[in-house]
């Protein structure tokens, strides 16, 4: 009954959305906007990366300084190379969404994001946007934590150029990037960029090794706008992703528990198309086929004896992914204060799932089952401005359905699996009110509705006889919601941008990591939580001083999370904080900026967490403070960048979890560390 409410407050609010004036809607850039509106009323960071003189740093470890409420783990200990886990409002990134100029960059079955597979990804980017809160997407599934969009260079602004990067810095991390960019006067247009990075971690056996390269190439005439994009990346590492247990960190803040032997080996690519047909002044058709591939597996060794002779073997995890749709809208603007778009996007996305065992010599796989999932969804935006007020509106109807394919023979029968189909009604409306021209406020307020992830629904990797009742039962993981209200005021002034933002999230069913943590998956299995909030303030602040000689930025989060009930194997939890969700973080960074250079420093502050649901003090992962610094130097085509994390050598741990001795285990922060990167422009 709540969704049928929700969507009649909805609909009587949705001839919404912003009618700022007619856009230019210009060559590429009418399909990254047409997707997602950069003045649509969402708590919404922009970063102009041409103006990030002192990036320095892969785009996962880069996020981190950009936004409130968001933190990124490091694996090896390293802010180049490796895993990272991101976490926004204390929600991982499965339950953020990401895309590259509109096209889903995420698995959309498992909803991770591994950005270490694509090395460098920065150096192919003009803009990254960040947006905190749901939204209710195009590419298919609602995003809770927030969307990032990262948007590539724009391949018709320039004549030519030939760019060049080399960096290198602690802990044996070396790399080098080359880019080419040619626009001829027939309308055609190439940017091509490779990359590769090495690095020996600072935890024991993390090396990493990874490849990358981005080609983008289009034409354009009068009316239509074509353009390719391919993005492909290679990744080999040694694995360093268990949290350690807090006696052996004491022994040795280096540890790793992984094997030396455990080295994955994954390969990714997106290819994708960008079309525009511009049927009139007042009307827009843009298409975007896409197709995602990734393969390659990760190993887990088990060392045993035999006969007082050491010996090993490992369990090899294969995946093979192939992910192939297509988003299509019409956007008609008859009024500068009135705009419609229609869109539909559709996919199809399937998994191979093997395991092999290696004892020296790769044996044939022992277990392979097929995982399916399909969706189609519709959506539909309107905007409408009247004098100060500018209203939005967006809905969107989601149907998908997600089948397994067991592995008859290693089940030793042929089970009935049900096909997981949902259909969801996610509506979502915001209003704009500019107060002064100094001065505005934004409110939004949707409902969303998100399906279970593969890992979580099997309860680990396999259908096996132990979870085959489990995976039989629909309602054993249900679909998790939430009703998303957001406030924001916003204050502009010559040289200073501040901005405040409260935000309530009520969730029913939310799917939370609450269960038990699967080392040789990698995951902490998710369960639902009957009734759950997020709730919190955050600030964020931009400005410089003396004709911008000084500058400064900064951003805070307080944020409340709360249990309301929960009974998980017995067990009732009553008013609990929900793991892994510090109350407190803060960022602030002053700097200094002449002619060419440019020096800053940034103080970090991250509150303490719970590990688990029992609140218990001592299962904790504790507050910590950092500094870290920059320094930036341009010349003629040149450019120097010095950095240096953790000045304070403070020891701190990003991510933990309880071990089966109820003691915490933690993935260690890297100590102090220099990177250093010089690039040059032909």
């Amino acid at each position: 009954m709540g969704r049928y409410i929700f969507s009649f407050l909805f609909l009587s609010l949705s001839y919404v959305l912003y009618g700022q004036r007619q856009d230019t809607l210009y060559l590429e850039n009418v399909i990254v906007q047409g997707l997602r509106e950069a003045h649509e009323p969402v708590n919404q960071v922009r970063i102009s990366l041409e103006e990030k003189e002192e990036i320095g740093a892969e785009a996962h470890f880069f996020l981190s300084q950009q936004s409130p409420s968001l933190r990124v783990t490091t694996d090896t200990g390293t802010g180049y190379s490796g895993y990272g886990r991101i976490f926004l409002r204390g929600m991982e990134d499965h339950r953020m969404n990401f895309t590259l100029n509109g096209v889903p960059l995420s698995d959309v079955l498992d909803n991770g994001m591994y950005l270490n597979n694509f090395t460098d990804l920065l150096g192919g980017l003009s803009e990254i946007r960040i947006q905190r809160g749901l939204s209710i997407s195009h590419q298919g599934s609602s995003s809770y934590a927030g969307v990032v969009d990262f948007i590539s260079v724009p391949i018709w602004e320039e004549g030519f150029s030939v760019r060049s990067k080399i960096r290198g810095g602690s802990f044996n991390t070396y790399g080098a990037s080359l880019s080419h960019h040619h626009v001829s006067p027939g309308g055609l247009a190439s940017y091509l960029r490779v990359s590769g990075l090495e690095s020996a971690g600072y935890k024991h056996h993390s090396d990493t090794r990874n490849y990358s390269s981005f080609f983008s190439g289009g034409f354009r005439d009068g009316k239509h706008v074509t353009k390719w994009n391919i993005l492909w990346g290679h990744a080999e590492n040694n694995l360093s992703y268990l949290p350690e247990a807090l006696s052996e960190i004491n022994k040795d803040n280096r540890v790793n528990s992984a094997d030396p032997r455990d080295r994955d080996n994954y390969t990714q690519a997106l290819l994708s198309g960008e079309y525009s047909y511009f049927l009139s002044s007042s009307q827009v058709f843009s298409f975007l086929p896409y197709y995602g591939f990734a393969s390659g597996y990760y190993p887990f060794s088990y060392s045993y004896e035999v006969e007082g002779s050491p010996s090993f073997f490992q369990n090899r995890y294969h995946l093979q992914n192939h992910h192939i749709g297509g988003i299509g809208y019409w956007t008609f603007q008859p009024l500068s204060a009135y705009k419609l778009k229609v869109g539909l996007h559709a996919y199809s996305f399937h998994r191979d799932n093997k395991e092999s065992l290696y004892t020296g010599v790769e044996s044939n796989p022992y277990y392979h089952d097929q995982s399916q999932k399909q969706e189609g969804s519709i959506w539909i935006k309107n905007s409408y401005v009247w004098k100060a007020f500018s209203w939005y509106g967006d809905l969107q109807f989601r149907q998908l359905r997600i089948s397994f394919d067991p592995d008859t023979d290693f089940l030793g029968q042929n089970p009935i699996l049900p096909t997981r189909s949902y259909t969801f009604l996610n509506p979502w409306t915001g209003l704009t009110w500019s107060i002064t021209k100094r001065l505005s406020f934004r409110s939004s307020i949707g409902q969303g509705y998100r399906e279970p992830r593969r890992v979580d629904i099997l309860g680990g990797g396999t259908i096996n006889p132990d979870n085959l009742s489990s995976v039989q039962n629909i309602e054993s993981l249900r679909p998790e919601s939430v009703i998303d209200w957001e406030n924001g005021l916003y204050m502009q002034f010559e040289k200073m941008q501040i901005s405040g933002h409260a935000f309530y999230l009520f969730f029913e069913d939310e799917i939370m990591p609450i269960g038990d943590f699967l080392a040789a998956y990698y995951t902490q299995l998710s369960k639902n939580v009957e009734q759950s909030f997020r709730r919190g303030v955050e600030l964020s602040w931009e400005g410089s001083l003396f004709e911008d000689i000084f500058f400064f930025s900064g951003n805070g989060t307080w944020m409340q999370t709360q249990i309301q009930s929960l009974s998980l194997q017995g067990i009732s939890y009553e008013e609990v904080r929900a793991p892994y969700t510090p109350q407190w973080q803060a960022r602030l960074t002053p700097g200094l900026a002449w002619g060419g250079l440019r020096l800053s420093l940034t103080a970090e502050y991250v509150g303490e967490a719970f590990l688990d649901l029992s609140n218990q003090t001592h299962l904790t992962w504790p507050a910590y403070a950092l500094l870290s610094s920059a320094f930036s130097w341009g010349h003629k085509g040149h450019r120097f960048i010095l950095r240096a994390q953790n000045l304070s050598q403070t020891e701190y741990y990003l991510y933990g979890v309880p071990s089966l001795s109820n003691e915490p285990s933690y993935l260690i922060g890297p100590p102090r560390s220099f990177f250093a990167e010089w690039r040059y422009e032909f």
